[in-house]
């Protein structure tokens, strides 16, 4: 009797082990498949997010090209200033809005030397600091 429960015992554990040799491949897989999703699925917002970033700074570095050439001809990058300040306006908080506004606006007066000092402040205290202060938000993501 006790040889019959012993045998009983070993084929109950045979049969667990071929249950388990069976079901565990495809199990394995499945956590595999879930893990490879997550991956691309990071992978995929990290790109998102660094292109985000890129578009935005090339936005932010138009702007300032565009105001480093207007003291060479002003009327051939006035133009292309505006386009960049438009582009960039929805990057820009409305506080810090305001004194983009005003500079294109005393841009578009062409009247360079009565606002000079005035874009000057307007560009060094508050529309370069801005510029700074967004692309500091970047923190890339780790890899």
């Amino acid at each position: 009797m006790f040889e019959a429960l012993k045998n009983l015992i070993a084929n109950d554990i045979v049969a667990l082990i071929a249950l388990v040799a069976l079901v565990s491949p495809p199990i394995t897989a499945i956590i595999d498949n879930l893990f490879k999703l997550i991956a691309k699925h990071i992978d995929f917002k990290r790109n998102v997010y660094d292109n985000e970033f890129n578009h935005k700074r090339d936005l932010f570095e138009n702007f300032l090209s565009y105001t480093g050439q207007l003291h060479l001809d002003s009327d051939r990058y006035i133009n292309g200033l505006m386009k960049a300040y438009f582009a960039l306006s929805p990057y820009v908080s409305k506080e810090d809005f305001v004194y983009f506004r005003e500079y294109c606006n005393l841009v578009q007066e062409n009247n360079p030397d009565k606002n000079q000092e005035r874009l000057t402040f307007l560009l060094n205290e508050h529309i370069v600091p801005c510029i700074k202060k967004e692309l500091r938000r970047y923190k890339p993501l780790r890899k």
